[in-house]
């Protein structure tokens, strides 16, 4: 699924996290950057090419608008230890006190996970709503429409084509209504206009794009209509 934006609410929970790490009795050797002279560890920065602190990750949510995905601040998380694993070593001290700090940071971020897991699926819901309001609402039939750029992956254009002329074959409500479930559910970026909805294919995984396929040739199996080739 593609990325969405980490929400404020989301970005409130990674700093509450850091913070609470930070306040971990062996999280003083992670607070802040590593001093090549004062931590004895002069080929520190030859050896470690994205060296991490909690102190600089810190700062860079109270900033608000660094971490643009939860994920790229996971990754600056896991950094921490993992360098200082890689630096001293799997079986040194310091390592130990890495796998634990990792530990305790897998333990914190479920909460984020499952906060970022709920609010994807309730925009889902507000959108199914929302198109579903307009399908009944309206004085004539809600379109849905597909965006075709060129895509990154090998599915052969022909077939997106063909979905794209079948797809709008498709008039029911229910079946507008699956085919964005099934979109959004593959990480479909939507327009909703007042008239119809549009689907940017280019965002959805090619997973995705085959189950949008398959839907359609089996409701044109099951209609008795000529799917196109």
């Amino acid at each position: 699924m593609n990325q969405r934006k980490a929400s404020p609410e989301e970005l409130r929970v990674c700093l509450k996290i850091t913070e609470n790490l930070m306040k971990h009795p062996i999280a003083s050797m992670f607070l802040r950057p590593v001093d090549t002279k004062a931590d004895n560890a002069p080929d520190y920065y030859f050896q470690i090419k994205n060296p991490q602190d909690l102190g600089t990750i810190k700062r860079r949510l109270e900033e608000k608008n660094y971490y643009r995905y939860v994920s790229d601040w996971e990754r600056d998380m896991n950094c921490v230890w993992a360098n200082c694993i890689q630096y001293n070593g799997e079986t040194s001290y310091l390592a130990d006190f890495s796998r634990e700090m990792k530990r305790l940071f897998e333990k914190m971020i479920t909460k984020v996970r499952i906060r970022s897991y709920e609010g994807w699926i309730n925009r889902i819901q507000d959108l199914f709503e929302e198109i579903d309001d307009s399908l009944k609402h309206s004085p004539h039939q809600i379109g849905l429409q597909f965006a075709y750029k060129p895509l990154s992956s090998p599915m052969n254009r022909t077939t997106i084509e063909k979905f794209i002329r079948a797809a709008n074959g498709l008039t029911s409500k229910d079946d507008i209504l699956h085919l964005i479930q099934l979109a959004a559910l593959n990480g479909a970026a939507f327009e909703q206009r007042r008239d119809d909805a549009i689907i940017d294919l280019s965002t959805v995984k090619e997973s995705g794009i085959r189950q949008l396929v398959k839907y359609t040739k089996d409701r044109y199996a099951e209609n008795h209509m000529i799917y196109p080739e």
